[in-house]
């Protein structure tokens, strides 16, 4: 899976509470990230972190392992997220 800036991943199995992480620049080796979490009771997106830098490795790894992936399509409708475009 290539990790694209401006687009939303989220663990593949999560709780109630799921970590989403919003890419905002990659730059070689480290990915700098803002850290969302969707409530899938209350059904509510809420900022955690605005800027983490992580190794690039961290997403390549799970994803690899199918351990994270990007909230759209079936996954996205698979965790009931509202639309993230403008969070």
């Amino acid at each position: 899976m290539k990790i694209e800036t401006g687009k939303w991943y989220a663990p593949r199995y999560s709780g109630r509470k799921v970590p989403l992480y919003k890419i905002k620049h990659i730059a070689g080796n480290e990915i700098i990230m803002e850290i969302w979490e969707f409530d899938k009771k209350s059904c509510s997106v809420s900022p955690v972190d605005k800027y983490v830098p992580v190794d690039k490795f961290f997403f390549e790894n799970k994803s690899q392992a199918e351990g994270i992936l990007p909230v759209e399509g079936e996954f996205k409708e698979e965790l009931s997220l509202p639309d993230l475009g403008e969070l």
